[in-house]
This record gives structure tokens, C-alpha cells and sequence, in this order.
């Protein structure tokens, strides 16, 4: 008895599966048989073609992960452009620079360095830094928004400017943890395949 014959009968099994799964495979993509049941290599490299250009094309789409997070800031600018003017519709005259305002810190300091980082294909920036860094942006329209309230409202708070000096520090460490990340200290998965 040779070693085939005895593996035969696992191979058996195995093959019978094999052409149940073949089976199963094709019957859910009927477009690569022709009107016979017979299968058209035609079709099927048409297929194969059409399979790879899309992956091709997802692959195009997957963009930069600054250009994710320009798109968030710029959805953030533009909530924070709605809320200043309906906010000063309602202010009976009384306007502040600060409430109309507040959509232009995301907007400068969200918006235009990430379009910067994402279309040069700079380095992404690790998870630390890119968390710093956005901390510092909403306290920063945060504060501008509660100077702007206190503005429409007619009084002062002398803890504002707490808010300019908490967010401007989150973005000064934002930007020293960016430029001073070790290569591959980043966990982020993005960051090895666009550094």
C-alpha cells in the first residue's frame, strides 16, 4: 500500500468540499458561466479586472489621516460659524468679535495645518500630540465662545483669559510632542504606511 493510497481517502473528503465550496463560490457569481453553465474565461478576467480596479481605487481613497482630521475641523468651524451667528441674531444688537470669531481658531489652526501635513505627506502625528494639540484648539473656542457670551451679556470674568493661556500651552506642547516623536514611536498604523 502506497502513502497516496492511504491519504487518498482524506483527499477525497477534502476535494469533495473543495467543489462544494467551488460550488457554493460560483452559484453566488453567476456572471462568470456563460447561457450553458459552462465557465467563460472572458468574463472571468473581466471580473478579476473589475475586482482589482476597485481594490485599486480604495486604495487611492484611502487618504491621509491629517486630511481625516482637516475634514473634522472644518465641520467643527463651520458648527462653530452657525451657532456665532444665530447666537448674535439673538444678542438684541450687541455684537462680539469673540462669539462671530470663534470658527476661525479651528478653521487657522485645525484646517490649514492638517491640509499642510496631509498633501505633502509629511509624518502623521502620534496619538499624543495630535490629542494635545486638539485639547488646546477646543479650549481655545471654547474660552472665545464664553468671552463672546460675557461680551453679548455685558459683564467680565477675569478667569477668561485662563482659557487663552490653558489653550495656547496644549498647543505649544501639541506641536514640540510633533516635531520632536521619534520615528516609529507612534502607534499609529497610519503612520507606517504614508512616513
Amino acid at each position: 500500500m502506497y502513502i497516496s493510497d492511504i491519504s487518498g481517502k482524506n483527499n477525497s473528503k477534502r476535494s469533495r468540499t473543495d467543489k462544494n465550496k467551488i460550488q457554493t463560490d460560483n452559484s453566488n457569481s453567476t456572471s462568470n458561466f456563460n447561457s450553458k453553465g459552462v465557465a467563460d474565461p472572458v468574463t472571468a478576467r473581466v471580473s478579476s479586472i473589475q475586482h482589482n480596479y476597485i481594490k485599486t481605487v480604495t486604495s487611492k481613497a484611502n487618504t491621509h489621516p491629517a486630511l481625516k482630521t482637516a475634514r473634522h475641523y472644518a465641520i467643527m468651524a463651520a458648527i462653530c460659524l452657525i451657532i456665532g451667528i444665530v447666537y448674535e441674531i439673538f444678542s438684541h444688537d450687541v455684537i462680539s468679535v469673540f462669539m462671530i470669531g470663534a470658527f476661525i481658531i479651528p478653521l487657522v489652526l485645525g484646517v490649514l495645518p492638517n491640509l499642510c501635513i496631509g498633501l505633502r505627506r509629511l509624518k502623521t502625528p502620534c496619538h499624543t500630540a495630535e490629542n494635545a494639540y486638539a485639547c488646546g484648539i477646543i479650549t481655545l473656542t471654547i474660552g472665545s465662545f464664553l468671552k463672546g457670551v460675557l461680551d453679548i451679556f455685558g459683564t467680565t470674568n477675569s478667569l477668561l483669559k485662563y482659557y487663552f493661556v490653558v489653550g495656547a500651552a496644549f498647543i505649544i506642547l501639541g506641536i514640540c510632542l510633533y516635531f520632536f516623536q521619534k520615528k516609529g514611536s507612534c502607534a499609529n498604523t497610519a503612520e507606517k504606511s504614508f512616513a
